[in-house]
């Protein structure tokens, strides 16, 4: 049910690790005495966004053998849910952590923030196909359109290690990261 689907979670401390591998979570708790105006403003609003969701149609366009595939690949995160493509689950909720609404709030939930990379651009909305954009070279865009300046051709797509012609790109990688020294 939508209306109670919990949309703002906020997480307790996280508890020390008991062996290398773990990775606790704070136990969740109940906002209410938490709650402020801005989190009544962001649970309004997500749940305009999960409302929308509830009426669209998000499929993956893929063959029966690459499902299969996809469903291995999932299915290496130990979690019994990966065990089909359960694209009902579409309804977002933001995280919160160490009972501060200043850490983390990150949107979760929907599944095809689990799909590999390599397949999200099957997606489909509505039955159209989707394209998934870099957010990593946001920041050089906003830089160059906030100084009115045109990027050089040299640094378009940025952020991707590979050029348009899917060859590798090592001045891709040095934008990022200038230690780089051009080794893969």
């Amino acid at each position: 049910d939508l209306d109670s689907y919990p949309v703002i979670r906020l997480r307790d401390f996280k508890p020390k690790k008991k062996h290398p591998k773990d990775k606790p979570k704070g136990e969740l708790l109940d906002i209410e005495p938490f709650r402020n105006p801005q989190v009544t403003a962001w649970e309004r609003e997500l749940k305009e966004i999960n409302r929308r969701m509830e009426i669209t149609n998000i499929d993956i366009y893929v063959t029966d053998a690459e499902e299969t595939t996809i469903r291995k690949q999932m299915a290496s995160k130990k979690d019994e849910e990966y065990n089909t493509l359960q694209f009902h689950r579409k309804y977002f909720h933001r995280s919160f952590n160490n009972k501060s609404w200043e850490l983390g709030g990150r949107y979760y939930g929907a599944i095809w923030q689990s799909i590999p990379s390599k397949w999200r651009e099957r997606i489909t909305i509505d039955n159209c196909v989707t394209q998934e954009i870099d957010y990593t070279s946001i920041h050089f865009n906003m830089i160059y359109h906030d100084l009115g300046a045109t990027i050089p051709e040299k640094m378009c797509g940025v952020g991707n290690k590979f050029d348009s012609s899917g060859h590798f790109d090592p001045y891709n990688l040095q934008a990022y990261n200038p230690d780089w020294k051009g080794e893969e």
